[in-house]
């Protein structure tokens, strides 16, 4: 406020565990001075730290302290796309305030191809200590939970409740509430799911006073064929001229397949096959997407459908 001769004390905005990169933040504040804060965050993505979610937070005492971070995005993708002919299109995130909303759009890959999706953001007001429910898909055949915690005090608990379809009546996942002693972020994972099944979420808050509240509810739709685990073959491995890569498991969703050297640059993007139900195959010549041969060595291929992501080793010989 005076030139930049001094500077406030620095505040992380971020609150992930350390060892995972976040990029690109943008910030914004609305009518009502609230702060908004963006991002791309891989705190989801604990393997290998590619994918990212787009993360949202805000602050109501100008930027001194920050409400528990959520994802607003409802998959995990990567923004560091690069395809034949096509930069790396994934600098980009955007945060605008329109009246009460927030609206952020972002850099997504998650169809195989650069889209860019976005959110409507609708904050809580001050005195709504629980919000931001949410339900997301989750490796391993689970539909993932989320809500966020301003302040414990007072609240007895937490519940959710789930029936499937698009009609019906909620019932509880457990019988017994789930204590509610501090702030921050909560998660659990519904994995009673039936794949192919559409279900509906939504929260009860239970107060020490004996009142209730709801959030939601929430949809998700749990993929039919996907929880089979998506599979990668490559065939011959080693290979000199071209090799064949196989997929299953793909519950009919489209593939992203690239090839990278063991340096992580992008080699080759090998075009799909039709696509077969579950399954699909390619053929690499063994080229670069310059159309040069590759040399001979060990090399990635990383295929990603839907949510799901697997890696095997290929090598080349003479």
């Amino acid at each position: 406020s005076d030139g930049g001769a001094t500077w406030s004390a620095k505040v992380r905005v971020n609150d992930d565990p350390p060892g995972f990169d976040n990029a690109l933040p943008e910030i914004e504040v609305d009518p009502s001075g609230r702060l908004h804060a963006a991002w791309y965050d891989r705190r989801d993505d604990p393997v290998c730290g590619t994918r990212a979610h787009t993360y949202w937070t805000f602050s109501d005492d100008g930027g001194g302290s920050f409400a528990p971070a959520r994802a607003v995005s409802s998959q995990a993708s990567t923004w560091q796309f690069v395809g034949t002919g096509i930069p790396n299109i994934g600098d980009h995130l955007a945060l605008e305030a329109n009246g009460n909303q927030v609206l952020v759009l972002w850099a997504d890959t998650r169809d195989g191809l650069p889209n860019v999706y976005g959110a409507r953001i609708e904050p809580d007001p001050t005195g709504t200590v629980v919000g931001g429910f949410a339900a997301e898909l989750a490796a391993g055949g689970a539909v993932r939970l989320r809500w966020w915690v301003r302040e414990a005090a007072g609240l007895r608990g937490f519940r959710v409740l789930r029936y499937e379809g698009r009609a019906g009546e909620f019932t509880p996942l457990q019988a017994e509430y789930q204590p509610a002693g501090r702030a921050g972020e909560y998660v659990m994972e519904d994995r009673s799911v039936v794949a192919g099944a559409l279900y509906q979420y939504q929260l009860e808050v239970s107060w020490s006073s004996g009142a209730v509240e709801w959030e939601g509810p929430v949809e998700v739709q749990v993929p039919g064929l996907a929880w089979r685990g998506l599979g990668l073959q490559a065939t011959p491995n080693p290979f000199t001229e071209q090799v064949e890569l196989q997929l299953a498991g793909l519950g009919g969703s489209q593939a992203w397949v690239g090839v990278y050297d063991v340096a992580g640059h992008l080699v080759a993007r090998p075009r799909p096959g039709p696509l077969g139900g579950d399954t699909m195959s390619m053929v690499w010549d063994g080229r670069d997407r310059q159309g040069r041969p590759v040399p001979v060595g060990v090399y990635l291929v990383e295929a990603r459908a839907g949510f799901q992501r697997v890696v095997t080793r290929l090598v080349r010989i003479r």
